[in-house]
């Protein structure tokens, strides 16, 4: 589909967060449409996390518009912001370790807005990450990071998301563990689902995503397109300002 016909997906203007009135996130502006990736990167404390959690409104925050398809998201509770399409998928690979593989899924299932098409997920989610299959009775906490990784995605992909947003899911994985989520989100966003990829691996995610954002400081400073990826100089410059 060309970039023109795309329908938009995620819209959001203006957004700030801030912590005891001190800014975090001010005033950024982007969006994502229907089959992209799109990547947000910039170094530690720049704010990349402070947005997403206030796009679920996990933390308090202000916009003049946060919409995903349409819905607005700014002042629905985080629970109703999943149900709504909006799956987040938090740095650590976040699994619930005394519950078995099998029943993680199953929690993804229950933000789902429609039952119909649930084994077909299931069985795609599988066929992804084959893991989750072969160790499905396997209680979560005894996976390594990559496959717990791999069952936080899982998950949220149980949920039937519109928009995937996925915060740092590279961090402290192994470099084959790293090649295997990148590898997934990429046949994710293939499959149709739009997918917010927040990183610090930036020239892998330049080169994977359709644009990528860079936030220094709480505010959005460039915009790279794939192009870019093995511009050193261009990305030293998005990191550092100089």
């Amino acid at each position: 589909m060309s970039p023109d016909n795309r329908q938009r997906v995620l819209t959001v203007e203006a957004l700030r967060v801030a912590y005891g009135g001190i800014p975090a996130v001010s005033d950024i502006t982007f969006h994502v449409d229907a089959g992209e990736l799109v990547g947000i990167i910039g170094p530690n404390g720049a704010g990349k996390s402070s947005a997403l959690l206030g796009l679920v409104n996990a933390v308090r925050s202000e916009s003049a518009q946060a919409s995903l398809r349409g819905t607005d998201l700014r002042r629905l509770a985080p629970e109703k912001v999943a149900r709504s399409g909006f799956a987040l998928v938090m740095e650590g690979h976040q699994v619930f370790g005394r519950l078995s593989v099998r029943d993680n899924l199953r929690l993804g299932a229950t933000a789902r807005r429609a039952r119909a098409g649930l084994t077909a997920d299931l069985d795609w989610i599988h066929e992804l990450f084959p893991i989750l299959a072969e160790f499905a009775d396997r209680p979560a906490g005894l996976l390594s990071g990559g496959q717990q990784q791999q069952l936080a995605i899982g998950r949220a992909l149980l949920a039937s998301p519109t928009l995937l947003a996925l915060d740092e899911p590279s961090l402290g994985l192994s470099p084959t563990a790293v090649d295997t989520v990148f590898e997934a989100i990429q046949r994710i966003r293939e499959r149709g689902t739009a997918v917010l990829l927040v990183e610090q691996r930036a020239q892998q995610t330049v080169k994977s995503a359709d644009r990528t954002y860079v936030l220094t400081e709480g505010r959005l400073t460039m915009t790279l397109s794939p192009t870019d990826a093995d511009d050193s100089a261009l990305l030293m410059k998005a990191y550092l300002g100089s």
